[in-house]
């Protein structure tokens, strides 16, 4: 599989650390719960893990279908219109990403 990194960013200061302010991490964390479930329902994909850093949160997702992932998230991106958007794509056979994070 493929893991794709979906990132988002709401494009707004940031506090002195970096991170978003309690009002736009609210907004990051809904749209994380309304997204995820569909992207994995829809794209047949698993949502593996979610990295906040540096004012953006990574949400990761393993594909075995990246167009089928596109498709999906073009048709359920409602909940991100206030973000940025950026995806990155890792081919990843073995899950090793995955592995090298605590617990997996």
């Amino acid at each position: 599989p493929s893991l794709i990194y979906l990132t988002i960013d709401r494009n707004q200061p940031k506090d002195e650390t970096g991170l978003p302010n309690s009002q736009d991490e609210k907004l990051l964390y809904d749209s994380e719960d309304e997204v995820a479930p569909k992207l994995e329902k829809e794209a047949q994909c698993v949502h593996v893990g979610s990295v906040p850093k540096a004012g953006v949160k990574d949400l990761l997702f393993y594909v075995s279908d990246s167009d089928l992932f596109l498709k999906a998230l073009n048709e359920n991106n409602q909940g991100l219109a206030s973000f940025e958007i950026s995806l990155e794509k890792h081919e990843d056979p073995n899950w090793q990403v995955y592995e090298d994070f605590p617990g997996g």
